[in-house]
């Protein structure tokens, strides 16, 4: 398939559409990158710098979307744009690895995954953490049962002030994005813990706030505690607090962290730290002789929105693509996590713990109060 698959990026003005573009350059695969953006001047400046692989900029999304040689799309846009983008590309029958959250809320997201399942094509998520290293070995880890039976998991997320993202961006307007840091980054860290436990959240409680001193109307602090269908007690904290840090939204700086403890043993995990390490305690009979071991990977270098991890995992999203099936991830995920933000933005308003077994309330809107 190397140098045969034709691809394109719409949106060119998202925080992460040069990694994007960057990501589908490195790709062996993609013999040539058209791009699109609802602004045609923002894809000239985007495709002025194209690197080794050819670029055609298109002004109108039509053209592009009746092209047959166009056979894959990644499509960051604007979370109040992406709905009605992704349900053409849907209509155009075109499979799509989509930038998260997808839409501004679950009833927009609900829509584009049934017409991307009715039209047979596949919808991949931009979760690509999932393919740390790090990750792929707690998984397996946790399905052997190296941590005995789980009993609680933490996870943090904090980087760089509203200051120092552009409080004029639209990522922190409520009507434009539909959320703040939940939606944007707590994100990523809600599906690690789904996907590291294969597990489902079914209840939610939590605080938000807006405490930056900015003038924006999303949340920027978020504290969750959730119960998992497999019991797992869990809290995350999510919040714009580092007050240094590169300016901006291209490797700006994180605190991140994730643990999960279990009756034999623990696992601890800083997600975003430079060099990637596992803090690991298991009684576990295969690690007898040495129950306390730190693991330390170093990843090839790609240049690629995620590193070489990155790359691996919009390479297997293309390959499923093209084989007409599901990627590593799916338009389901976003769902999923959409329900577990919807429920934290009740449980602040409310004062109450969200059953996510039981139906949403009707005309229940996202945001927070």
């Amino acid at each position: 398939m190397a140098g045969t698959v034709q691809a394109a990026l719409l949106g060119c003005g998202h925080p992460h559409s040069a990694m994007h573009l960057q990501t589908l350059a490195s790709l062996v695969e993609v013999s040539r990158i058209h791009l699109w953006d609802p602004d045609p001047e923002v894809a000239r400046r985007l495709a002025a710098d194209p690197g080794p692989t050819p670029v055609v900029v298109h002004a109108e999304l039509n053209h592009l979307l009746d092209d047959p040689q166009v056979a894959w799309l990644l499509v960051a846009l604007r979370n109040d744009l992406a709905p009605e983008v992704l349900l053409r590309c849907a209509a155009a029958g075109k499979p799509v690895l989509a930038e998260k959250p997808l839409g501004r809320s679950a009833a927009e997201v609900a829509p584009i995954v049934q017409a991307f399942r009715a039209a047979g094509q596949s919808l991949a998520v931009c979760f690509q953490n999932r393919y740390k290293p790090a990750a792929r070995q707690i998984r397996a880890w946790l399905a052997e049962d190296h941590l005995g039976r789980l009993c609680t998991a933490e996870t943090r997320l904090h980087t760089t002030q509203v200051r120092l993202r552009d409080p004029r961006h639209w990522l922190f307007q409520q009507q434009v994005s539909g959320g703040g840091i939940l939606p944007w980054l707590g994100c990523h860290y809600l599906d690690l813990l789904r996907y590291l436990m294969a597990a489902e959240v079914v209840a939610v409680t939590a605080q938000c706030a807006t405490l930056s001193g900015e003038a924006i109307d999303v949340e920027d602090v978020a504290v969750m505690t959730l119960r998992f269908d497999n019991e797992v007690l869990a809290t995350a904290t999510f919040g714009y607090l580092m007050p240094g840090g590169q300016p901006g939204y291209a490797f700006p700086g994180y605190d991140s962290y994730l643990a999960l403890k279990g009756t034999g043993g623990q696992i601890d995990w800083p997600v975003a730290a430079a060099e990637q390490s596992l803090q690991v305690r298991s009684q576990a009979e295969v690690w007898a002789g040495a129950p306390e071991r730190r693991l330390t990977f170093k990843e090839e270098t790609a240049r690629a929105y995620g590193g070489r991890a990155g790359l691996e995992f919009d390479r297997d999203c293309l390959t499923a693509a093209l084989e007409g099936r599901d990627g590593p991830t799916t338009g389901e995920d976003m769902l999923a996590i959409w329900r577990i933000i919807e429920a934290a933005y009740r449980s602040e308003r409310e004062g109450v713990r969200v059953d996510l077994t039981a139906p949403a309330p009707a005309g229940q809107a996202s945001g927070a109060g």
